[in-house]
């Protein structure tokens, strides 16, 4: 677990992200989906840490969902059979899937979807049909939220 937070903390300096915004300021181009704030890029893709730093540039981060309100809220947005990038990672461990907003530990809520075989495929993609890894330098849509849940 020590290397899983370090990981993480590597990577947020590398994106230049921090967790000490006291409060929620909504950039633009976010809409509220439930009871947060999302921006679904539908046009460009990017390898996921294009992806992740094109979301801190925005105010924000590659989006997670804690729970199936945030996750059917999101899947509903999605354009048919289009990949899009996710803040949720397998960096370092395989075994684990960890929010790169929060570090905080992704429940197998959704991820049941995702039985397929995932070796050497470490970053997560949302489609319509559920969660999934693939190679984090292919090149994807992607999805950012507002907030660092």
């Amino acid at each position: 677990m020590a290397l899983l937070r370090e990981t993480i903390g590597a990577m947020k300096t590398r994106l230049n992200v921090t967790n000490d915004t006291p409060g929620i300021t909504i950039p633009p181009k976010f809409e509220q989906l439930g009871s947060r704030y999302f921006f679904i890029e539908h046009k460009i893709q990017k390898n996921w840490l294009s992806a992740a730093s094109t979301c801190r540039q925005m105010g924000g981060h590659l989006a997670a969902f804690h729970n199936i309100r945030d996750y059917l809220s999101l899947r509903e947005k999605l354009n048919p059979d289009t990949q899009y990038w996710m803040g949720i990672s397998r960096l370092p461990n395989p075994t684990i899937a960890v929010s790169l907003a929060s570090g905080n530990l992704i429940r197998d809520v959704v991820l049941e979807s995702n039985r397929r075989e995932t070796q050497g495929k470490f970053c997560a993609t949302l489609s319509r049909p559920g969660l999934f890894f693939n190679n984090c330098d292919d090149s994807f849509n992607f999805i950012c939220q507002a907030d660092d849940l």
